[in-house]
């Protein structure tokens, strides 16, 4: 049986809006990244979820409550679903890190089989090593139904390009995974199908 998996990107951050990287430390939505989720959470309203979880960082675990709406549903927390862990660049300014480390940046951005990260922090294969698996768990747990996970952006691509069969090589050739944005994956163990990638229509 093919566990419907909705798979959403948390809404717009203080730190997003701010152009900052974000990794395992987090900022609270912004007022956009509220009214964000709740436009999908309107779209999503008729939509029958047996479960919701997201990423043990705040602004997912908020992300998941508005979508989630009146639905008598606990937001289950993954902390394998949290996003790629860069304690060096966290909070730091995007052209701060342009300018300080570009052959990194560089990588993280565009060759993410080559990214290592400065300091201390996850390739990703290690991000990929604990959200795939955790993943398929939630999948495995909830066979014949559907369910809700927030997460964010990396995190996202990375289970995407898993289903989708690309090496991690091509993590970045779908569509990008904007702020909110719903994928659709129809999972099992034998067979499994992207019905959605980043859709933002929700938003107008």
């Amino acid at each position: 049986m093919k566990t419907k998996l909705y798979l959403v990107r948390h809404g717009q951050t203080v730190w997003n809006s701010q152009h900052r990287m974000q990794g395992w430390a987090d900022s609270p939505l912004s007022e956009r990244g509220i009214e964000q989720a709740m436009l999908l959470g309107e779209s999503l309203k008729d939509v029958h979820f047996d479960a919701v979880y997201a990423s043990s960082t705040g602004r997912a675990m908020r992300t998941a409550e508005l979508i989630r709406g009146e639905r008598d549903l606990p937001v289950q927390k993954v902390d394998n679903l949290r996003e790629i862990h860069m304690p060096t660049w966290d909070g730091v300014l995007v052209d701060y890190v342009k300018q300080h480390h570009p052959e990194a940046f560089e990588a993280f951005v565009s060759a993410p089989h080559l990214y290592k990260p400065v300091g201390e922090g996850e390739t990703y294969e290690d991000l990929s090593e604990r959200a795939v698996p955790a993943i398929r768990e939630i999948a495995e747990q909830h066979a014949g139904q559907c369910v809700l996970v927030v997460s964010h952006t990396l995190t996202i691509l990375t289970i995407l390009s898993h289903y989708q069969g690309w090496p991690l090589s091509k993590l970045w050739d779908g569509p990008r995974i904007r702020e909110t944005s719903l994928s659709v994956i129809n999972a099992n163990s034998e067979h499994s199908t992207i019905e959605r990638w980043g859709d933002i229509s929700h938003l107008g």
